[in-house]
C-alpha cells in the first residue's frame, strides 16, 4: 500500500467522521422524488439525476457502483443547501379548520464525501458517505388541532433523515465493468403534535412527542457499465431494500410496530459522446419501490373514527396498518454535458416522476407533502490545474399541487403544494 494512499485514507477517516456527525446531527429533508434526492454528486445533481451510464464523481456510486473504475484516483467533498417551500390548505368547511398551514424550516444543509482509489487500471475501491433521503415538515399552527378534542398541540411535524455509508469494489473486464457495494444505513426520526392520531393507534404512548429515535441497518448495491460502441455507454444497477431496526419510540405510528425500511431501487441508462464534438447526452430511468414498505406504501388513514376499533389495522398494527399510501415511482431523466474548454464543463438536465401519491391519502400526507414531479437543473465544473476543481449545481423543483377530499375531513378539500430550490458546491481532488 503506497504512502500516498495511506495519507489519503488517514485524511479521509477524519473527514468521514465529521460528515457522519453532520449528516446525522443536522436536520435534513430530501422530499424530491418522493423521499429520494433528485441526484447524487456534482455531475448527477447538475444533470437532473442522470448517472447510471455516466460516472462523474464518487457520489455516483449511489446510482451505479460499476462506474467507479472509470473515475481514477479522486476525492470529493460537497454540501447542498436545500430549500423546500411547503404548505397545506383546507377549504370547504370540513372537520379540518379552513386555512393555509405553512411549514417552517426552509433551509437544510446536506453534506456528502467520498474517495476512489485505483489498485490497478482495472480495479477500484471507493468509500462514500452520502445522505440518501428523508422528509420534513414543521407547522407552527397545528393542522390537526380540529381532531384533538380541544387540546392545543401546536406545533406539529416530522423529521426523517437517512444516510448511507458504502464501501465499493468495481472491476473492469475489457469494455465491461461490474461493481458491488455493501451498504450501512442509518436513520433518525421524530414526530410531534400528532395527538390527533393517538386514539387510532394500537400504542398511543408511542405516536408523538418522544424526541428523536435512531435506526440502523443495511443492504447492498450492484451495477453494470459497458462501452457498447464508440462513444456509447450503457449501465444498469439495483439497490436492495435496506432492512432497518425499528423505531421503538414510534411503534404506535408506523406499521408493524415502528418498522421503516428503505425501499429498493433499480435504474438503467445510457450516455452518448457525440462524435467530433464536446457534447455528451445521457438519459436514465429509475424505479423506486415505495409500495413494498408498509409504513410508506400502505393506504393512509381513511377515517379516524372507523380506525378507533380496528384492532391490528390501527396505526402501528400488523394487519395492513395505515401508511402514507405512496405508489412505486418511475423517474425519467435526461441530461447534457458540454466540455466548453479544458478548464470549464457545463451541464444541464430535466427529470419527471410519476408521483408519490394521488388525491386519496391527503390527511396523513400533510406530514409528507411530496408533490414535486419535475426538476430542472444546471451546473458547471471549473478546473484549477490538473488536480483541483470546484463544482456547482442548481436545481429548481417546479411548483405542483395535489388536492382531494378526505373521509375524516367531511366535505372539505385538502390541498398540498410545494416548490423547491437547491444550490450545491463541491471540491474535487484528482491524483
Amino acid at each position: 500500500m503506497s504512502k500516498k494512499f495511506r495519507r489519503a485514507v488517514s485524511a479521509f477517516t477524519v473527514l468521514t467522521a465529521t460528515a457522519c456527525l453532520a449528516g446525522l446531527g443536522a436536520t435534513t429533508a430530501h422530499a424530491t422524488n418522493g423521499m429520494v434526492q433528485h441526484g447524487f454528486g456534482m455531475g448527477s445533481k447538475a444533470m437532473a439525476g442522470v448517472g447510471t451510464a455516466l460516472p462523474q464523481d464518487t457520489a455516483g456510486v449511489m446510482l451505479n457502483p460499476a462506474g467507479m473504475v472509470y473515475l481514477g484516483n479522486r476525492f470529493d467533498v460537497g454540501v447542498a443547501a436545500f430549500s423546500p417551500i411547503r404548505k397545506t390548505t383546507a377549504t370547504g368547511g370540513g372537520t379540518m379548520t379552513d386555512g393555509t398551514y405553512k411549514s417552517d424550516e426552509e433551509l437544510f444543509l446536506i453534506p456528502e464525501i467520498g474517495i476512489n482509489y485505483m489498485f490497478d487500471e482495472t480495479t477500484a475501491f471507493s468509500f462514500t458517505v452520502t445522505p440518501s433521503g428523508g422528509m420534513n415538515t414543521e407547522y407552527p399552527v397545528n393542522p390537526f388541532d380540529a381532531y384533538n378534542a380541544g387540546v392545543d398541540s401546536t406545533p406539529a411535524g416530522v423529521d426523517l433523515s437517512q444516510m448511507f455509508v458504502s464501501a465499493t469494489v468495481s472491476k473492469k473486464f475489457g469494455n465491461h465493468a461490474f461493481g458491488i457495494s455493501p451498504v450501512f444505513a442509518a436513520q433518525k426520526f421524530k414526530a410531534y403534535g400528532l395527538q390527533a392520531f393517538t386514539g387510532v393507534s394500537k400504542d398511543s404512548r408511542h405516536v408523538t412527542d418522544n424526541g428523536y429515535d435512531h435506526s440502523i441497518g443495511g443492504g447492498f448495491r450492484i451495477g453494470y457499465l459497458g462501452e457498447w460502441m464508440d462513444g456509447l455507454t450503457v449501465g444498469a444497477s439495483y439497490q436492495s431494500r435496506m432492512y432497518m431496526s425499528k423505531f421503538s419510540k414510534y411503534k404506535g405510528l408506523f406499521a408493524d410496530g415502528g418498522d421503516f425500511d428503505v425501499p429498493a431501487m433499480a435504474s438503467a441508462g445510457m450516455a452518448y459522446k457525440v462524435p467530433e464534438s464536446k457534447l455528451t447526452l445521457a438519459a436514465d430511468w429509475q424505479w423506486i419501490l415505495y409500495r413494498d414498505i408498509e409504513a410508506i406504501g400502505n393506504d393512509g388513514v381513511m377515517s379516524l373514527n372507523s380506525l378507533a376499533t380496528a384492532g391490528e389495522a390501527r396505526l402501528g398494527g400488523t394487519n395492513h396498518a395505515p401508511g402514507f399510501g405512496w405508489n412505486n415511482m418511475h423517474v425519467f431523466k435526461i441530461g447534457a454535458k458540454y466540455d466548453y474548454s479544458p478548464e470549464l464543463t457545463l451541464r444541464a438536465g430535466a427529470s419527471y416522476n410519476t408521483g408519490a401519491y394521488t388525491d386519496h391519502d391527503m390527511l396523513f400526507n400533510v406530514l409528507a407533502p411530496a408533490t414535486i414531479r419535475t426538476h430542472l437543473t444546471v451546473g458547471a465544473t471549473y478546473r484549477m490545474g490538473e488536480n483541483h476543481s470546484i463544482n456547482f449545481a442548481y436545481m429548481h423543483g417546479l411548483a405542483n399541487d395535489i388536492s382531494g377530499t378526505h373521509v375524516s375531513n367531511g366535505a372539505g378539500t385538502i390541498e398540498h403544494s410545494m416548490y423547491q430550490n437547491e444550490g450545491y458546491i463541491s471540491y474535487s481532488y484528482n491524483w
